[in-house]
């Protein structure tokens, strides 16, 4: 049986590489599809709604690009392996992609780690880690197209390394800071944990499907550098960033949902806050109402007291469980 020929793994690694990127595309699409028709999206802010379209229009170019590209190995350069040495417009233009999809996408989440934490520093340094890995990336690409060669990449993966080691960086410590916030604000309600177990679930996939991508190209590109293994993750990698943004957006109905305890699906403050009150108040002996007239006066003015300290301690950590509810609300619905 006869080995493939160069030309071949060279060709079929850019088809495929294509074909996993039209297949996350089409999901992109059925994402999108379902943003613009769900009547939360009417309620987002302005810049949610300005990162969707972006990611929509940038995805679209993007993918066109890439059919593109599989035109020029396939059709216009068919059987001229030498083309495969040369740097074509498509590789910088899809490390910029990529690292413009990752940005959007960290903003969005960056977001959400601040409406859970309020931490000004943490949030700082976790931007400052996603910026960095913006630059580094757009780097890498611009200065590939600037070597032209492959032969010449050698300069080029210090830039590379940087750039897909911050961004996949960044992607994990988003994730981990959500998924500690999220459990820190557990509050021992059943409707509020079901939305935090949900939201941590979702905060660990974020991370994982990101960043095994774009460890899978860093990887790829570091120690295959003669082939185009690194292109089966570069060309979907931006539909992967997309998809994460897009689920988290048109999940958050969904989510915040509680068939086990609810009919009408939807769980509103109201109910939350009344749940949190009224079993604090039900804890309450009958005897804290008042105090007894058949008793020594001090000592019923000093149960009637100590009762009331006992009342504002509860109202006061039911009061701390419904303000984590808002943040986690918060963190879900974007107002």
């Amino acid at each position: 049986m006869s080995s493939a020929s160069p030309q071949a793994l060279l060709v079929g690694l850019n088809v495929l590489g294509v074909l996993i990127n039209t297949l996350l595309y089409g999901f992109v699409l059925g994402q999108f599809l379902t943003y613009f028709n769900n009547g939360s999206r009417k309620k987002d802010p302005v810049w949610i709604r300005t990162i969707v379209w972006s990611m929509f229009w940038l995805d679209t170019i993007h993918s066109i690009v890439e059919f593109y590209a599989v035109w020029d190995v396939t059709v216009t350069n068919y059987g001229n392996l030498a083309s495969f040495g040369l740097v074509s417009w498509t590789i910088p233009f899809t490390a910029t992609a990529d690292a413009c999809a990752a940005i959007m996408t960290q903003t969005f989440l960056l977001y959400r780690v601040y409406k859970l934490t309020k931490s000004n520093v943490l949030v700082g340094f976790l931007a400052t880690v996603a910026v960095l890995g913006f630059a580094f990336g757009v780097t890498a690409g611009v200065y590939s197209g600037v070597l032209g060669r492959v032969d010449k990449f050698a300069p080029l993966v210090k830039w590379v390394i940087l750039w897909l080691t911050f961004q996949s960086v960044s992607d994990v410590a988003i994730s981990v800071s959500l998924i500690v916030a999220l459990v820190r604000s557990r509050t021992g309600f059943r409707k509020t944990d079901t939305i935090i177990n949900r939201l941590i679930i979702g905060a660990v996939e974020t991370g994982v499907f990101a960043a095994t991508f774009a460890m899978g190209d860093l990887f790829a590109f570091v120690f295959f550098q003669e082939s185009n293994l690194y292109l089966l993750f570069a060309f979907p990698i931006g539909r992967i960033y997309t998809n994460t943004l897009l689920h988290v957006l048109n999940s958050r109905d969904s989510i915040r949902s509680a068939p086990q305890t609810m009919t009408g699906g939807a769980i509103s403050l109201g109910e939350v806050f009344s749940d949190v009150r009224l079993s604090s108040l039900s804890a309450l002996p009958p005897a804290a109402a008042a105090p007894s007239p058949h008793k020594n006066p001090l000592e019923s003015q000093l149960q009637f007291n100590r009762h009331n300290e006992d009342r504002d301690h509860r109202m006061t950590d039911s009061d701390y469980k419904a303000h984590v509810m808002v943040d986690v609300e918060q963190s879900v619905h974007v107002r």
